[in-house]
């Protein structure tokens, strides 16, 4: 008898991962800084912060490592589910795919 095919590869996520850690907001100083009740500062990448405009400081904010090229993580509003790309405060944005995203629109 030949052994069965493999399993599909499976990949493990924690719970985190899974459903990322919760957040509020702990100040909103200007439109593209965001800092949260951990400690933790994100820059806003420019092309999402349309979406930072309803965020109250009850807004219920989730964080997920993304690292697309453009952005290290994302932050997604528990209320509504949009979604802005973010990198930790002092992260240079990389220009080119900047101004490619920007262009698209």
């Amino acid at each position: 008898m030949q052994n069965p095919e493999p399993l599909a590869r499976l990949t493990v996520f924690s719970l985190f991962d899974l459903i990322g850690y919760r957040m509020k907001i702990l100040e909103h100083p200007e439109s593209h800084i965001v800092k949260l009740d951990d400690g933790s500062t994100w820059q806003i990448f420019p092309g999402d912060i349309d979406h930072t405009l309803s965020w109250l400081p009850t807004t219920e904010l989730r964080l997920f490592e993304m690292n697309d090229g453009l952005a290290s993580h994302a932050l997604i509003n528990s209320d509504d589910g949009t979604r802005v790309r973010v990198r930790p405060q002092g992260e240079q944005w990389p220009e080119e795919k900047v101004e490619d995203v920007l262009k698209q629109g």
